[in-house]
């Protein structure tokens, strides 16, 4: 679940493990994520850049899908 409710440092955790795949040449894939809320600068950022580095996206629910719609 990318949010940054609870803290920040779980986004930084996944959107890193998502930077660690893609220097390894691995692919990416999104499956059944959870997005939101995401209310800091840092979480945003983390989140955009993760997803943007995926090959594929699956979301979890419509609300997960306007968020990454909004960012």
């Amino acid at each position: 679940i990318f949010q940054d409710v609870t803290s920040f440092e779980s986004v930084l955790y996944y959107a890193d493990l998502v930077s660690i795949a893609r220097k390894a040449g691995k692919k990416v894939v999104m499956l059944s994520q959870g997005v939101g809320p995401l209310k800091t600068f840092i979480g945003k950022s983390a989140a955009v850049k993760a997803f943007n580095a995926s090959h594929a996206i699956g979301v979890r629910d419509p609300g997960s899908i306007s968020t990454l719609r909004d960012l």
